[in-house]
């Protein structure tokens, strides 16, 4: 691939090899990032903790960028990181839930829950919810607005379920 211009910059062009698993996701070969998909995610999507041989221990930057039609996202306990605008630009995202506590990148959820045209689905900001500790989100940008983020721990139950502290039920992983 080649991205100069004759008597302009030359733009760089960086390669790595990923595989593909059975359940369609790409997986960067040798660290066990999550880098993508071959298909669109929507509804409920449930990152798995394995796929095939592979423990997923991140999901990279950038990943699911502009990927509208993901309403929630949850993310197991083997991520221990998220890279940079890895669910940026979700308009319908409008929940995150962390079963464990990765570092996140700045803007890893930019944009997440807004429509392209400013217009929210709601006028609730994305709720990320968490069972260990507050994982911290930064969405916003110097001199422009800040998206809304709000926070509510939660834990699991042992069919999967969340349920707020206060023992109310709060909804499932699938």
């Amino acid at each position: 691939i080649s991205n100069s211009i004759t008597g302009e910059y030359s733009y760089g062009v960086s390669y790595q090899q990923v595989s593909v698993s059975d359940d369609g996701l790409y997986i960067l070969s040798g660290n066990n990032t999550l880098a993508g998909s071959t298909f669109n995610p929507s509804g409920v999507f449930k990152i798995p903790d394995t796929t095939g041989t592979n423990t997923i221990t991140a999901i990279g930057q950038s990943a699911f960028i502009n990927c509208d039609d993901v309403g929630s996202v949850v993310i197991p306990s083997s991520v221990s990181s998220i890279g940079s605008l890895a669910f940026a630009d979700c308009g319908k995202l409008g929940k995150a839930v962390f079963l464990g506590s990765p570092s996140v990148e700045w803007g890893a959820f930019l944009g997440a829950g807004w429509l392209p045209d400013g217009e929210t689905l709601d006028s609730r900001p994305l709720l990320v919810c968490y069972t260990g500790s507050q994982p911290s989100i930064s969405n916003s940008i110097t001199g422009a607005s800040s998206y809304g983020v709000s926070y509510q721990q939660v834990s699991v139950s042992g069919d999967g379920r969340f349920i707020f502290n206060g023992g109310a039920l709060f909804g499932t992983t699938s």
